[in-house]
């Protein structure tokens, strides 16, 4: 038996503003749903969470590079995806506030909304990707007087679960390809933000 699903739902934006896998046609209906095997869903369900870290060591204070990386208005600064970022309310800045990054590549532009996770100045600060899809981070361990930098990329168990009813058999390619421009851009972002948080 096929389930019809919504039209593409990634933080509720219409297909073409959705975080979609270039290759990726969305086959809609003259109704805007398309068919869904449920068992692809049971299929990724299974799957393990994706992951990915790297560090880098940054000749400053743990404080120092906690104020570089939670200004997420300087996110372009230093992401090779990320053009820029804003807060969805000025006023807010700490766990539970919620911001907008507008994402670009040579072949596709595209928004999300993150919801801040942590924010323990000169330890952590993490956030999460539309409705917990994605998790990001960055920790921070103190080395002297120097800072101990880790950037983490988590797919999580939601985000799995979305690709299987958004990409159907495609699911696990989208899911692969996520992966590797997160392992590309983890250690172009840490070394741009070791020159940053270095010349501060």
């Amino acid at each position: 038996m096929l389930f019809h699903r919504p039209a593409c739902a990634w933080n509720g934006w219409p297909c073409d503003r959705c975080w979609m896998h270039p290759l990726t046609e969305h086959r809609q209906s003259a109704a805007g749903v398309k068919d869904f095997d449920p068992m692809r869903l049971t299929t990724l369900s299974g799957m393990q969470q994706k992951k990915h870290s790297d560090s880098v060591t940054i000749d400053v204070p743990a404080e120092v590079v906690y104020a570089v990386v939670s200004d997420i208005g300087r996110t372009g600064e230093w992401s090779p995806t990320c053009a820029r970022c804003e807060w969805d309310d000025p006023q807010q800045r700490g766990v539970g506030a919620t911001f907008t990054g507008y994402n670009e590549t040579s072949s596709r532009t595209w928004q999300t909304t993150s919801t801040i996770i942590a924010a323990d100045p000169g330890v952590r600060f993490a956030w999460e990707v539309g409705k917990g899809f994605v998790r990001w981070s960055y920790d921070l361990r103190a080395v002297g007087t120097d800072t101990e930098l880790t950037e983490s990329w988590t797919f999580l168990t939601a985000g799995l679960e979305y690709f299987a009813k958004q990409y159907d058999d495609q699911a696990a390619a989208a899911i692969e390809e996520r992966q590797k421009q997160a392992i590309a851009d983890i250690p172009r972002t840490l070394a741009k933000i070791k020159a940053i948080a270095e010349a501060t």
